[in-house]
């Protein structure tokens, strides 16, 4: 991260969650879907998790001000996972 930015106190972090219960999922239909049947078995596969775990993933992250450059993965077949990002510099 730039050093200018890290010295202000911003953090950088990401939440990437998986299916989440909303009513995108819930209205895969043929209109806005190019096979709904491999879309719906992909995502029985990997599972739906709640908004509240989403959210609880962010909370995390806004909470822990150590976390910073980290990405949480949220799924309901993995939990919750924690990676980092290597930011490089533009040259």
């Amino acid at each position: 991260m730039n050093s200018e930015v890290k010295s202000a106190g911003v953090r950088l972090n990401v939440v990437c969650p998986a299916f989440v219960d909303t009513d995108l999922i819930k209205e895969i239909n043929d209109d806005n879907c190019l096979d709904v049947q491999k879309a719906s078995k992909f995502i029985e596969m990997i599972g739906v998790v709640s908004k509240e775990v989403v959210v609880d993933c962010f909370m995390e992250l806004v909470r822990d001000v150590n976390q910073n450059g980290a990405v949480v993965k949220c799924s309901k077949m993995d939990g919750t996972q924690y990676t980092s990002i290597e930011v490089k510099p533009v040259t």
